[in-house]
Parts: C-alpha cells; sequence; structure tokens
C-alpha cells in the first residue's frame, strides 16, 4: 500500500511539473498573440488616421515623385498590377462564395 501511495506521489508530482511547463509555454503564446494583435491595432489606426486626412498621403506621393520620379513611375505601375491583380482575386473569390448583403 505504501509503495503504491509513493508512485501515486511521484506521478502526481510529474503531473504538476508537467502542467506548469505546458502552462508557461501557453503564457508565451498568448503573450505573442496580444504583441500581434497590438502591432495589428496600430497599423489599423495608421490607415484610419490617414484615411482621415488624405493630405498626408498626397504629400508622401510627391515626396517620393520629386526624389526619384523614375522609382515613383515603377512603382505606380507595381501598385497599379497589384490592384488589378486583387480586383480579380476577389471577383473570383466571389463568384466562388457569394457574400451576403450588408444590413445598414
Amino acid at each position: 500500500m505504501r509503495e503504491r501511495l509513493i508512485a501515486l506521489r511521484e506521478r502526481r508530482a510529474q503531473l504538476i511539473a508537467r502542467a506548469e511547463t505546458e502552462r508557461d509555454e501557453i503564457f508565451s503564446l498568448v503573450e505573442r498573440a496580444d504583441r500581434i494583435a497590438a502591432w495589428f491595432d496600430r497599423a489599423r489606426a495608421a490607415g484610419e488616421r490617414l484615411r482621415a486626412n488624405p493630405v498626408w498621403i498626397a504629400v508622401g506621393v510627391a515626396f517620393i515623385v520629386a526624389l526619384r520620379p523614375r522609382k515613383a513611375f515603377r512603382l505606380a505601375l507595381t501598385g497599379y498590377s497589384m490592384w488589378r491583380g486583387w480586383r480579380r482575386l476577389r471577383a473570383t473569390i466571389d463568384q466562388l462564395i457569394p457574400t451576403p448583403p450588408r444590413a445598414y
């Protein structure tokens, strides 16, 4: 009987140690997810500020064009190509998976 109790105590100690290790791993994963979520929130807030003040976008574009007109032209072409590709991809996705209409 005593040997069984000792074995149970050892098993319990092992399980407690394992649970603590797993708990630490989960906390580190949650911490990383919180950092990613905070970065996303900051990026979204910056996007909202730019939408509220489109003058900053115009100033940035003018600055790039003034410094490097050739590079600005290439960037514009790349951006336009990416935008067209996104539109095509979005149209394909909408054909495959129609989205329900928004309720306003």
